[in-house]
């Protein structure tokens, strides 16, 4: 009989440090010798060593991606004195909170110092080295404006955010040559072109588009996540997946935490890395870059307020409560902006909330989940506005159809017939709706939402955007209710209990009063 060889686990991941030497001012009295030593994890190493034309780093939030990312715009920069490269992102803000809080972080400061003959200039977002290379920091919402560079290399951070054309636009770019070397190029890139274009031309650096993404439907999972898949990469491309456990020298709370604040699709996509989540999506068309809204809510340019509820089970195992507040501003879009998702049922500090965000807001209206309808009644006895969300047939593609055609960016009947922008917007504040969108699936089969999925967030708020866009219900003119902020700032107003949470502290000292009784008597 066979023995079954005993199982092999594993071990811990060993991070490789590697060593860039370079000597700043030779031979005059500011020589100085820089030590360039980095710690790059498996997966990192794996990223920076490829040699395909495009290759995406391509998994989970906090592999390490943006971080091999300015590492290889610093050891191309290095190698190649004067070399012109691009770093690109869709958003310069998000650009500078991440990838430059790196770059400032984990280059040595000799390498761009201007007593070496270096210059970062933060007006104009660009860094030049002591040989004279150049890294342009750029944002790609107007890509265009790039098609007449000439570069050596192009690095994409948070790919997914970009349209495929800024990708397929940027690689004619790619075509600086040194004007110092006389060597000819031996790559077999530069051979295997063609009897018809081969020609003896200067030795010059590989020339890459080297992007990262987190899981995202569009044309990266197509261009590269699919072949990959597939086990038939498409020609001079390459996809280095990852996963959240990657990285060692994450927090170690860094995953629980995500696990905890998320649902289980988005665990899927986010933490393992895994693309395939994004099959049958059934609002492909939203991205983070477009449809989140970042800064303060424009309290003063709302027209009115309305919520959504989603009633969930009263075990531990059952569905959450959802609950959303939406706001119409004065342009037309509609701004989600606040979340509250808790599992189990409806409870007494869920009904305060309800009625603390109604006065708060001036909520018109709350659409509510009709099968409960105690709940439902408790909060109109105390005075909340609600009405039931609707239930016919059919109301949920309904739903689903109306929030699609929000997202898009094309004529609809909230645009008057203008095109864009778009009509929905949620704020950051909404992390389990934001995820949720991004994970909902329908069962192509039935063109019906796919069952046993976590629907609780979205249920609320198409409940939510259902209600607020009601033809029928929507006011004839702007009511006359002040949103802005009154109190002076830095200065927060006691909140006074609700009426509901207040009556049942009453009940509760009524049954202590008629029990303390009993005993006495």
């Amino acid at each position: 009989m066979a023995v079954k060889p005993p199982e092999v686990k594993p071990g811990p991941l060993q991070q490789e440090w590697f060593e860039d030497r370079v000597v700043l001012r030779p031979g005059t009295v500011d020589e100085k010798e820089i030590v360039v030593r980095t710690g790059l994890w498996p997966k990192q190493v794996q990223f920076l060593q490829n040699t395909s034309r495009y290759v995406l780093f391509g998994g989970a939030r906090g592999p390490g991606k943006t971080v091999a990312l300015i590492h290889a715009a610093r050891i191309k920069m290095m190698a190649w004195p004067g070399i012109r490269g691009l770093y690109l992102r869709k958003d310069l803000k998000d650009l500078k909170g991440t990838a430059l809080v790196e770059m400032l972080a984990k280059w040595p400061k000799e390498l761009y110092d201007p007593r070496y003959g270096g210059q970062f200039h933060k007006g104009e977002n660009w860094f030049r080295y002591w040989n004279g290379s150049v890294l342009q920091l750029g944002e790609l919402k107007d890509w265009e404006s790039y098609k007449s560079a000439t570069v050596g290399f192009v690095i994409i951070d948070e790919a997914n955010e970009v349209e495929e054309d800024a990708f397929l636009n940027l690689d004619p770019t790619l075509r600086w040559i040194p004007e110092w070397t006389t060597e000819s190029c031996e790559r077999p890139e530069c051979k295997d072109i063609g009897e018809e274009f081969a020609r003896e031309h200067k030795k010059h650096p590989l020339y890459q588009i080297l992007m990262a993404s987190n899981p995202a439907p569009g044309w990266l999972k197509t261009r590269f996540w699919e072949p990959w898949k597939d086990g038939h990469e498409l020609s001079n491309h390459a996809f280095i997946p990852a996963t959240a456990y990657d990285n060692p020298s994450l927090p170690p709370d860094f995953i629980p935490r995500l696990m905890e604040n998320h649902t289980a699709t988005w665990v899927q996509n986010f933490i393992h890395g895994d693309w395939s989540s994004f099959e049958n999506m059934a609002w492909p068309a939203f991205s983070r870059a477009t449809h989140c809204w970042r800064g303060a809510v424009p309290f003063a340019e709302i027209d009115y307020i309305e919520g959504g509820i989603d009633w969930g089970g009263t075990t531990e195992e059952a569905h959450r409560t959802c609950a959303y507040l939406t706001a119409r501003l004065r342009d037309g879009r509609y701004l989600t902006f606040w979340e509250y998702s808790k599992q189990g049922g409806a409870s007494t500090d869920l009904f305060a909330e309800i009625g603390l965000k109604t006065r708060q807001f001036k909520v018109r209206r709350w659409w509510a989940d009709a099968s409960q309808n105690r709940a439902n009644e408790l909060l109109r006895n105390n005075g909340v506005p609600v009405v039931d969300a609707p239930r016919y047939k059919g109301a949920v593609k309904d739903g689903l159809n109306l929030v699609h055609r929000m997202m898009v960016d094309a004529p609809s009947e909230f645009s008057g017939g203008r095109v864009g922008p778009q009509w929905m917007v949620v704020e950051d504040a909404c992390p389990r709706l934001i995820s949720g969108i991004e994970t909902y699936k329908i069962d192509p089969a039935t063109g019906e939402p796919e069952r046993n999925q976590e629907d609780d967030e979205v249920n609320a708020f198409r409940y939510n955007i259902m209600g607020i866009t009601s033809k029928e219900l929507a006011p004839r003119e702007r009511p006359s209710v002040d949103y802005s902020v009154k109190s002076p700032a830095g200065v927060v107003r006691a909140q006074k209990p609700s009426g509901m949470l207040q009556r049942v502290k009453d009940e509760r000292r009524s049954r202590y009063a008629e029990l303390l009784a009993r005993a006495r008597g």
